[in-house]
């Protein structure tokens, strides 16, 4: 019984690291893409009129920022279903009172950032309803943060680790500023993987 606790705990944590990572990859690719994006965009500025081919105005550059939100959507949907779902689910088997927080965390996150899709392509197209998408990814961002916070906070306790409750005070502010969402995906990642190699050796009894 203990060993089938002990594999929930290091399957959760690992599945937890494994999808923090991927959310990092997805910050780190939205940046690198917006960053070459706007390059491109604006390098046509400085060169002479009669090497201007391409029409920088209008619909063009919102097409661009679509791809570069849309990249961003794809790795990030993608770890948090195929990676935290079912790592947290585990966690949830594991802790029987994480398990409630499974939803809070990846569905309030998953479906806010589908939401944020709906808006990027509503702007796009110029269509009415992108600002209620907007809101409501806002909303849903706000629910999911929390949700991974207060997780990540009571990993701390049970674990008893300081990183993951610092990763869990990141998530919380990430819920109002955005801003610190890949340091919160950051530490989680480093601590995570980090106790999941712990339990594998043995190392840490839950």
């Amino acid at each position: 019984m203990a060993q089938n606790i002990d594999k929930e705990l290091a399957d959760g944590l690992r599945g937890l690291a494994e999808g923090s990572l991927l959310m990092l990859v997805a910050y780190i690719v939205f940046l690198g893409l917006a960053w070459l994006a706007g390059f491109w965009m604006f390098m046509p500025f400085y060169m002479p009129m009669h090497m201007r081919e391409v029409p920088y105005e209008g619909l063009y550059p919102r097409l661009i920022a679509l791809v570069v939100v849309l990249v961003f959507l794809v790795i990030a949907i993608y770890g948090l279903v195929s990676k935290i779902q079912p790592g947290l689910a585990s966690l949830g088997r594991w802790r029987q009172d994480l398990s409630g927080l499974v939803p809070l965390a990846v569905w309030g996150l998953a479906f806010g950032y589908v939401l944020l899709g709906v808006f990027a392509l509503l702007s796009v197209l110029q269509l009415p309803g992108r600002f209620i998408a907007l809101l409501l990814s806002l909303i849903l961002g706000v629910i999911g943060y929390i949700g991974l916070g207060i997780t990540a906070l009571k990993l701390g306790t049970y674990l008893g680790s300081g990183v993951f409750t610092l990763g869990g005070a990141f998530a919380l502010i990430s819920s109002l500023i955005p801003v610190f969402a890949p340091i919160t995906w950051l530490v989680l990642y480093i601590e995570a993987s980090g106790q999941a190699y712990r339990v594998a050796q043995g190392g840490l009894k839950s």
